[in-house]
């Protein structure tokens, strides 16, 4: 018997099949991966939001051709790498049109290694999408910590079409939030501000406990550090990276620090690498107690990457970073070590270093 895959099956047939069971969603799941034409045809059924997303956006920018087919093929991609289901929910039409207020945000993609798009769709990201966050919520063991506000209750999909945002133009969380939340809140924009961090706790948990045994890298700000990380060490056991960013002047990096510790003897030191981040993770001068950030690289067994681009007082503190396994070190450009600063001797010492990125005072250095 001949597999569906290769029989000859005109496209205008393709078309009326799809047709026929464009509500039936459990079917087109079984269909999608038949052949390479159901698939092209079935996913902008299944996954309409993100695509009609691109399609909105295509008037309000420059994109060539190019450009949206390339965002188009990033697009399916997520949905290759992504754990199938059989009966993902629909993207609802609120989030639809919240799609279309939002296609103007930045669009800026990514290229580096931990901090693009895929890195963070493969653990975080996933087909199964959720009814709604309530519903995400209410399974976690944080529901009576996080409780949902019924005044900024999300629409459902609202999550999955943040992560799925997020992961592709690679922008900030709240810039799509913000604009998803002003089309049902009749609220002030002052009143908005005033109760985000209850939600920004809400939306970050169902993010989180969305596929918490795959996430392999965690960005967070430090203020949700204690709920968030800590009741969750035990399951995320296949996270390598920490980012730690929107420090405040003064701060308390203990949950952090517990969080490591208890993670490096949970799952065997596999956290190996760390991101430390100013505000809005720009290039401001940091107060000088920041140089305590240190604790977090040494509390490690076994730090690797050591990201501290946006993290000004790193470079003041070369010497009390660990060197036996670091193999990429990436410091502020806007800064100088001290002249006090062994330099030659730190890097001499880093034996398994293959990334440096530093401003120096002699370029003779090397």
């Amino acid at each position: 018997m001949q597999r569906a895959s290769k029989l000859p099956l005109p496209h205008e047939c393709t078309d009326l099949i799809i047709a026929h069971l464009a509500d039936d969603r459990r079917t087109l799941h079984a269909l999608i991966l038949s052949s390479k034409i159901l698939f092209q045809r079935t996913v902008p059924i299944l996954y309409r939001n993100p695509f009609k997303l691109i399609e909105h956006s295509r008037a309000l920018t420059k994109w060539s051709k190019d450009d949206i087919d390339q965002r188009y093929a990033q697009l399916i991609a997520i949905f290759l790498t992504s754990r199938s289901s059989p009966t993902p929910t629909e993207i609802t039409d609120a989030a639809e049109a919240a799609a279309a207020a939002t296609a103007g945000a930045r669009t800026t993609t990514r290229t580096g290694q931990h901090e693009s798009g895929s890195d963070t769709s493969t653990g975080a990201l996933s087909s199964e999408l959720s009814s709604s966050a309530t519903t995400i919520a209410a399974s976690s063991p944080l529901q009576l910590a996080l409780p949902l506000d019924p005044t900024i209750a999300t629409a459902d999909g609202m999550i999955d079409y943040l992560r799925y945002y997020k992961c592709q133009y690679s922008v900030d969380l709240w810039e799509a939030l913000d604009c998803l939340l002003s089309l049902r809140l009749p609220q002030s924009y002052t009143f908005h501000r005033m109760g985000r961090h209850e939600l920004w706790k809400t939306i970050t948990l169902a993010m989180l406990t969305y596929n918490l045994h795959e996430i392999r890298v965690i960005s967070l700000p430090l203020s949700l550090s204690r709920s968030v990380l800590l009741p969750l060490v035990d399951k995320f056991r296949s996270l390598i990276r920490l980012e730690i960013y929107d420090i405040p002047s003064t701060f308390d990096i203990s949950a952090v620090f517990e969080f490591i510790q208890l993670h490096d003897s949970i799952h065997k030191s596999k956290l190996r690498e760390i991101k430390i981040m100013g505000k809005d993770d720009s290039d401001v001068s940091l107060v000088l107690g920041h140089r305590r950030l240190v604790e977090l690289v040494r509390v490690m067994k076994r730090p690797e990457v050591v990201d501290a681009r946006h993290w000004h007082e790193g470079v003041n503190v070369l010497d009390r970073i660990p060197v036996q396994h670091l193999r990429a070190l990436l410091l502020c450009m806007a800064i100088v070590p001290p002249a006090s600063m062994p330099v030659c001797d730190f890097l001499a010492s880093c034996e398994h270093l293959e990334t440096l990125r530093m401003r120096i005072r002699d370029d003779r250095l090397f």
